[in-house]
């Protein structure tokens, strides 16, 4: 009986956003400002050579993730090569300042005026991340047949190009996020990551089955598409997976019960610590590449592509790096987005406590403890995720492949925000305040 209820509450829900002329009219004009962004990102730069870039994403599964993230802009050479990457590097970064820096904390959850200063660092520090990318790029690659021609004012133009084309992608994030209260940085990662699925569909077709016979393609094609969908359902439990804490109230409160509980997710951080695992082995390989050591062999350890090979398997040692910073930083992450000592107050403040544990700092110290075990499971469960891109190329060489790996996250991970928030939008009749923290980024 409560699951037919529930299921009749989800559908009266879907029906509330779909009736809803507000939300209707928000959504498509968003949805026009991302198809605006993806069309710049068909534009080529000019003066550049794709096929050079691709070659070298091809044979590092970490740059594929970035790829993905600038829906495949960066192995084309659009003018949107790095697309929204830079302010979601400039929001992460501000975000670790906020830990360092309790001032910059209290802006983010202070007052409007404060929140927009926030938002204009952001931005600007987003704009500055974007030259050092694009010069990076442009400068150590350039040389390299990455440029048709290495001169400064080529280097310059490709610099200047695409830092344009990030900071276009940003002011589009904050025009939809100001106008329409949608997190528009991460629906453009959103959509960049669904833009590269076809292509790597395609990639995984001439692979594994196009020279097959037929009664192979077929039994194939179905336990890859049935794969990815339970991919795709292991990661909805996992950013669902939440651990609910009793809370009972000393005194009734009117038109409230006296029983509540506090959600301590699984996976508080989604994929920010996966981004930020990544980012440290790729450092690496782009600043070999800028002083032109690409070759070392101490690399491939940190390179996802030489991994789980039978012929070089003792490079899976890298891995285990890997594994332990995802690890590492989900636990960094979940101390910043949720402090036990603060909700322990404010819990004591509102005559609150958790069920048969003392209010202060024996409640403190027991949410700490159980936030520490959920967050466990969620790091291990974000671990199998990031390694299936690189077993599958390992084993198969079945590399590049966005829909097999963290991107993931992202995509479930977005796609469950939207949703919610239109839920608000059209339940409320009023816009939410969800993202008064800026969603994921």
């Amino acid at each position: 009986m409560f699951q037919l209820n529930h299921k009749e509450e989800k559908m009266k829900t879907w029906k509330s956003i779909f009736k809803s002329k507000q939300v209707r009219k928000e959504c498509l004009y968003s949805f026009l400002i991302l198809m605006g962004i993806r069309l710049l990102a068909t534009i080529p730069t000019p003066g550049t050579n794709p096929d050079y870039f691709k070659t070298l994403i091809h044979d590092n599964s970490a740059l594929t993730f970035i790829d993905a993230m600038t829906g495949n802009g960066l192995s084309g050479m659009s003018i949107m090569a790095l697309s929204i990457t830079p302010y979601i590097t400039a929001s992460i970064m501000v975000q670790l300042a906020g830990v360092i820096y309790p001032h910059i904390h209290e802006m983010e959850k202070g007052m409007e005026d404060e929140r927009k200063r926030i938002h204009i660092i952001t931005l600007v520090l987003g704009g500055f991340v974007a030259l050092m990318e694009s010069s990076m790029i442009a400068i150590s690659f350039g040389k390299k047949g990455l440029l048709v021609s290495a001169k400064w004012y080529w280097i310059l133009l490709v610099m200047l190009i695409w830092t344009a084309g990030s900071v276009v992608a940003s002011l589009a994030g904050e025009l939809i996020r100001k106008k329409y209260d949608f997190n528009g940085s991460s629906l453009i990662l959103l959509f960049n990551i669904l833009a590269s699925y076809p292509s790597d569909a395609l990639s995984v077709y001439q692979t594994m089955i196009s020279e097959k016979q037929i009664a192979y393609k077929v039994i194939s094609s179905i336990l890859i598409v049935l794969f990815v969908i339970a991919l795709f359902a292991y990661t909805v439990c996992l950013q669902a997976a939440e651990r609910r804490i009793p809370i009972t109230h000393s005194q009734k409160i009117k038109g409230a019960s006296m029983k509540s509980t506090l959600p301590l997710k699984a996976c508080p951080g989604t994929v920010v610590p996966i981004i930020f695992a990544s980012s440290i082995l790729t450092f690496p390989s782009m600043i070999a590449a800028f002083i032109g050591k690409e070759n070392l062999t101490a690399l491939k350890f940190l390179n996802t592509s030489y991994w789980f090979q039978k012929e070089n398997f003792y490079y899976s040692i890298g891995a285990i790096f890997y594994i332990a910073m995802i690890i590492g930083f989900s636990f960094y992450y979940a101390e910043i987005i949720f402090n036990p000592t603060e909700v322990a107050m404010d819990l004591k403040k509102k005559g609150a406590n958790v069920y048969s544990i003392r209010p202060g700092k024996e409640t403190a110290a027991y949410l700490h403890k159980k936030s520490n075990e959920v967050v466990l499971i969620g790091a291990v469960g974000l671990c199998v995720i990031a390694m299936v891109p690189a077993v599958l190329s390992g084993i198969w060489h079945l590399s590049g492949i966005a829909f097999l790996g963290t991107s993931i996250v992202i995509t479930v991970g977005v796609s469950l925000e939207f949703r919610t928030q239109c839920i608000a939008k059209s339940q409320n009749g009023k816009y939410s305040s969800m993202l008064e923290k800026g969603g994921i980024f």
